[in-house]
């Protein structure tokens, strides 16, 4: 993720995601939520439990998604998500 880019003084608007092309800040509700990437749509097909146990229309849905009963399987996902921008 762009977290580098935080420590640079990169501005937080200018952290875009580079693996989509929504043209949108690469932080953690957008990977964990919303970016289209395939590897990442991989994984949200294999924890799909975590996804469906979210409320939907949710205003606070990273909120909701971190807090959720499965802790285990959060913190799983979350380990996965980073290994694949761990290049």
């Amino acid at each position: 993720m762009q977290i580098q880019r935080y420590s640079q003084g990169v501005p937080y608007e200018q952290r875009v995601c580079d693996r989509c092309a929504f043209n949108t800040v690469q932080d953690e509700a957008h990977v964990i939520l919303d970016c289209p990437d395939a590897h990442l749509v991989s994984l949200h097909n294999q924890f799909q439990h975590l996804f469906d146990a979210t409320p939907a229309g949710s205003t606070a849905r990273l909120k909701d998604f971190i807090n959720q009963i499965d802790a285990v399987g959060v913190a799983d996902f979350a380990d996965k998500c980073l290994a694949l921008f761990d290049h």
